[in-house]
């Protein structure tokens, strides 16, 4: 499995070690998948949230200032989608 799809699941199942060895094994935290998605807008609309992943991409690289094909940012999905408390703690 090439590293960014390994990646993008490891975000699925938010499992921030494994979003650790998919950047070690050299996945681009800005890749985009067949939405236009970067990795920390998928982070943004998981149903798992993690605040762990999102620090593991930040960290990586990921720019959560990346707009996707309708201009939204993951900072955009964040806000919109999970609790207030977490994403602003996330944010900060």
């Amino acid at each position: 499995m090439p590293s960014v799809e390994k990646l993008f699941a490891a975000i699925d199942s938010a499992d921030p070690a494994a979003v650790r060895a998919a950047l070690a094994d050299g996945a681009d935290p800005n890749a985009l998948d067949h939405e236009g998605r970067s990795a920390l807008h998928r982070v943004a609309i998981a149903p798992r949230w993690s605040c762990e992943v999102a620090t593991v991409l930040a960290d990586g690289g990921a720019d959560p200032l990346t707009p996707d094909r309708t201009g939204l940012t993951p900072l955009h999905y964040l806000f919109a989608v999970q609790p207030k408390e977490e994403s602003f703690r996330w944010a900060a």
